[in-house]
């Protein structure tokens, strides 16, 4: 048959079936588990083997990657509009060498200072001006999410 390993009387074959299961622990918990089962020919006689082995490391590694993946991406978005994002994320660093730049007829543009920051930032602490910088940042931040603007930073 295609894809065999002959050893003598022994026929390995490598069309193997690889599955994901839940398995219960002696406690009663569940847990991922792979089982791989593969056929053997022993000198005519057919015999199954398989291997178990807890995927569980994996599938929570798998889940910090997911999450890290998503960090990076809002990070991502907070920064570039979500066009350039997402050509970045689809065709890596090379992309951005052939952005074409976007015309616009009419563009409203906001600049804004916060008044007496200077003597604001003297007066408290690190943590408080942080505090309250993010809340502005993020009242401003719903603001152009409610009315569909493209905030550049």
């Amino acid at each position: 048959r295609e894809g065999a390993i002959r050893l003598g009387a022994l026929t390995m074959f490598s069309n193997r079936a690889l599955r994901e299961f839940q398995a219960k622990r002696k406690d009663g918990t569940m847990f991922p588990i792979t089982l791989c089962v593969s056929m053997l020919n022993v000198g005519g006689k057919v015999s199954f083997i398989g291997f178990v082995r807890d995927i569980s490391a994996v599938k929570q590694n798998e889940t910090k990657l997911r999450q890290e993946q998503q960090k990076s991406e809002n990070l991502l978005l907070s920064m570039l509009p979500r066009v350039i994002a997402q050509q970045l994320k689809e065709d890596g660093i090379e992309a951005t060498h052939n952005l074409m730049a976007e015309g616009y007829r009419e563009v409203p543009v906001l600049f804004a200072d916060i008044v007496k920051f200077t003597s604001l930032s003297a007066n408290c602490s690190p943590q408080e001006l942080v505090s309250t910088l993010n809340q502005l940042f993020s009242a401003w931040d719903l603001l152009t999410v409610k009315h569909g603007v493209e905030k550049i930073k």
